[in-house]
């Protein structure tokens, strides 16, 4: 904001970073003014936050066994970074029109956006259930050190 010839001008960038000036007769008013124009502009520039390129991917097993196999298989094909069992899970589902409860074991997968159409299509392989579960979860935040380790471990020899 300045003034010149007893007129005050409001002075900001437009989102295309285009200098605007506008006159007021009074200083209040072309702060105000001012002050509005930045952080509507500003609102506009903010860029969308981007997710890290990490993903869980959840599926169920009949048992440890069977989810450790899954788990080790995907690791050394660089399919998945890591594999995290959870032993004990006990499942309630709707299967052909009927209730089931059945105990079975929990994977986790961390991956990465680009294995998921192969890492989906090797569990389906691998699985002996007619449809594995593949559920796959967009992670907000990960800290750098881990990120580059799951980026490596996923890379091809």
């Amino acid at each position: 904001m300045f003034k010149k010839d007893n007129k005050f001008y409001a002075d900001w960038r437009d989102k295309q970073g285009k200098r605007k000036r506008k006159s007021f007769t009074s200083k209040r008013t072309a702060l105000t003014y001012e002050t509005e124009q930045k952080q509507l502009n500003r609102r506009k520039r903010k860029k969308k936050a981007v997710p890290p390129p990490v993903r869980f991917v959840l599926t169920t097993a009949t048992s440890t066994e069977e989810a450790a196999r899954l788990g080790r298989t995907l690791v050394e094909e660089h399919l998945a970074a890591c594999a995290t069992l959870i032993p004990a899970v006990q499942s309630i589902y709707r299967w052909q029109g009927q209730v089931e409860t059945s105990a079975e074991a929990l994977l986790l997968l961390k991956t990465g956006p680009d294995q998921l159409a192969a890492l989906e299509a090797r569990l389906h392989e691998l699985h002996s259930y007619q449809t594995p579960e593949f559920l796959v979860l967009t992670v907000d935040a990960v800290s750098p050190s881990y990120l580059n380790w799951l980026q490596t471990s996923l890379r091809l020899p």
